[in-house]
């Protein structure tokens, strides 16, 4: 559930809460975060993830690595989002307000999760055991040496944070990181207006009547069954060499361009503004429950388009530089989305749309850009060899 509901928001300003454990799930994916939105991806070590995304006999297993590892942690996530939404659809269906106790449960259920989430880290499988701890277990070393080891680690992990982190800020001035960026935006403001925004939206329409915060919980699903399918097909697309990943991200586009006209048709512009009543606007079409759940899915299934590809293209370029090369595109897309769920309140859902279709022409762009230079970088390293 989203933070300003679990508050005390209205029950019209809850949005979809099982969305913001999804998002907080993806921080688990196989990206510079292997602590968005996700995966949420796959939970790897440093090593690990370099090997799935560069490890293979050639380039098209190095794809084939990286769309499994996203296509994995995506269908665990959208399980999450399925079931979590389901007894949002129970609970809340023919309410017309959200009770405190519903909204304790939903907070307590997240923060259980959150915590099992994290200590689920303290059963993972070493890798491999360091030379120095096989010695300390062995020869009975004293406590004193013990300690001097395992300040030693401490201190070698944040010397790996730093340089790490100095990496990163190296790699924001690169070409395919600035030509990405505007792409990687466009995810996090999408990322914010399904997650919170939309469900919102169909909860506040009063043309949905008793049925408007059920239909928070349903467009979760679908949109969660969107993901699902895009995630397993673009898998199976990129693993043929059919399409090219510049294909990929255009149909995402066309895709998510079609549902926000839709939804721009559908629901009413003064939907995200409302706090304690209904909409008082009427759109342009009689809303419809049929377009509306239309929408989620084609918005679930776009988002499929741009994560999978964008995970592609980074895994492929950074080959030996993934760590940071993922914690830009994460750190780019919760920027972002932060941004678009502070201003989502006070502004129109038409000027929302509209950025979004701004921003989401140009990042589409810039990508085919990046993608046209990795490939003329590609062809003449080849030719060189």
């Amino acid at each position: 559930m989203s933070i300003e509901a679990v508050c005390g928001m209205s029950a019209s300003q809850s949005g979809n809460p099982s969305s913001n454990l999804c998002v907080e799930v993806e921080k688990f994916k196989c990206c510079a975060h292997a602590p968005r939105m996700l995966p949420s991806r796959c939970i790897r070590t440093d090593e690990e993830t370099r090997m799935s995304l560069t490890g293979g006999s050639g380039p098209s297993d190095n794809l084939l690595d990286s769309h499994i590892c996203v296509l994995l942690a995506k269908m665990s996530e959208n399980c999450c989002m399925l079931f979590g939404n389901l007894y949002i659809y129970l609970d809340w269906n023919g309410r017309t307000e959200i009770p405190d106790s519903s909204r304790k449960n939903i907070f307590l259920s997240l923060l259980v999760a959150s915590i099992v989430g994290t200590l689920s880290f303290l059963v993972l499988r070493r890798t491999h055991q360091p030379e120095e701890e096989m010695l300390s277990e062995e020869e009975g070393q004293s406590l004193l040496a013990t300690r001097a080891v395992y300040k030693h680690r401490a201190n070698t992990a944040l010397q790996e944070v730093k340089d790490d982190f100095k990496t990163m800020l190296e790699l924001l001035k690169t070409r395919n990181i600035l030509l990405l960026s505007p792409c990687m935006a466009y995810s996090g403001l999408e990322l914010s207006f399904y997650s919170g925004v939309y469900g919102t939206c169909l909860g506040a329409t009063a043309q949905f009547g008793q049925a408007a915060k059920g239909l928070i919980g349903i467009s979760g699903m679908v949109l969660g069954v969107g993901e699902i399918i895009g995630g397993g097909l673009f898998g199976l697309v990129c693993k043929n060499n059919r399409f090219r990943r510049t294909s990929v991200v255009f149909l995402g586009m066309v895709v998510h361009f079609v549902a926000f006209y839709l939804i721009f048709l559908n629901i009413p512009e003064d939907a995200p503004l409302v706090f304690s009543t209904a909409t008082t606007k009427s759109p342009f079409l009689t809303p419809s429950v049929s377009v509306a759940l239309l929408c989620s899915f084609l918005l679930g299934l776009g988002d499929s388009c741009f994560n999978t590809q964008l995970y592609s293209i980074l895994g492929s370029v950074y080959a030996e530089q993934s760590t940071p090369a993922f914690a830009i595109f994460k750190f780019i897309q919760s920027i972002f989305a932060a941004v678009a769920f502070f201003y989502s309140g006070d502004t129109l859902l038409t000027w929302q749309l509209l950025l979004m279709v701004v921003l989401g022409f140009s990042g589409t762009l810039c990508f085919f850009v990046a993608e046209r230079m990795h490939d003329v970088d590609v062809a003449s390293t080849g030719a060189l060899e």
